[in-house]
C-alpha cells in the first residue's frame, strides 16, 4: 500500500517519519518541497493531484482553510485527479 501525505509541516513531518520508520511506502507533497526531504521510503511529488493519482490512501495535514481550499480545489488539486 502507498500512503500519500499532503502537508509536511509541524504535524505532517513527524507522521511521515513514523510511517517511514515502520516501513510504509510514501508519496509526499508540501508547498515547500524541501520540508519533505530526507524521509526514507518517500517520493516527493510535484502536485497534490500527483499524490491522489499515486496513493492508495491520503492524509492531509493542512494549517488552515486557505491551504485546504488550494490543495483540494486548485488547478492541480486533489479533486482534479483522474482516479479511473
Amino acid at each position: 500500500m502507498i500512503t500519500g501525505i499532503i502537508g509536511i509541516g509541524n504535524m505532517g513531518r513527524p507522521m511521515s517519519q513514523h510511517l517511514s520508520d515502520v516501513g510504509e511506502t510514501l508519496v509526499l507533497w508540501n508547498r515547500t518541497a524541501a520540508r519533505a526531504e530526507g524521509i526514507a521510503n518517500a517520493t516527493i511529488l510535484s502536485t497534490p493531484r500527483d499524490v491522489a493519482e499515486s496513493a492508495d490512501i491520503i492524509l492531509s495535514v493542512l494549517a488552515n482553510d486557505v491551504a485546504i481550499a488550494s490543495v483540494y480545489h486548485g488547478p492541480d488539486g486533489l479533486l482534479k485527479a483522474d482516479l479511473t
